[in-house]
């Protein structure tokens, strides 16, 4: 019968080459735009994640909202809306509804990651409206990679 025994282990190898660069993130996108006095809901911005930003600036006051394309009650969002000062909200919504935003006659602003999860993967967004002739709006949007 022949015996079998394990020696003692190697000496580690050298790393291994450098791996190719991987693909470019998704960056952010930002945007400003101006809407008159007695505009609706107008998108501002579309996201590749089955949302859109929109802004409304009627009846004395500035709104924001993050809102499923398919206006389906879809909507994952969660962080924090500013309706008035000095009011901080959360935000947590699971596919109750199709949109979720904030208003104010001064300013509003609302900070959430949020995705239609039919479509895609979780973006951040912050958008900042400001009431005034005209309504200001502007932000910015991340995808996640």
């Amino acid at each position: 019968m022949v015996g079998s025994s394990s020696g003692a282990a190697g000496a580690a190898g050298a790393p291994g080459p450098q791996g190719n660069p991987g693909p470019q993130g998704p960056g952010a996108s930002s945007f400003t735009t101006a809407l008159s006095l007695g505009t609706s809901y107008t998108t501002i911005a579309t996201l590749n994640n089955g949302l859109a930003v929109q802004g409304e600036c009627e009846g004395g006051r500035v709104y924001v909202r993050v809102v499923t394309t398919s206006f389906e009650d879809d909507l994952q969002a969660s962080g924090t809306s500013n309706s008035e000062t000095p009011s901080t909200d959360p935000v947590d919504v699971n596919g109750t509804s199709f949109a979720t935003g904030a208003t104010s006659t001064v300013h509003a602003d609302l900070d959430v990651v949020a995705r239609d999860p039919n479509v895609g993967k979780f973006a951040r967004i912050d958008v900042h409206g400001e009431h005034g002739l005209p309504c200001t709006l502007w932000g910015m949007t991340t995808l996640s990679g």
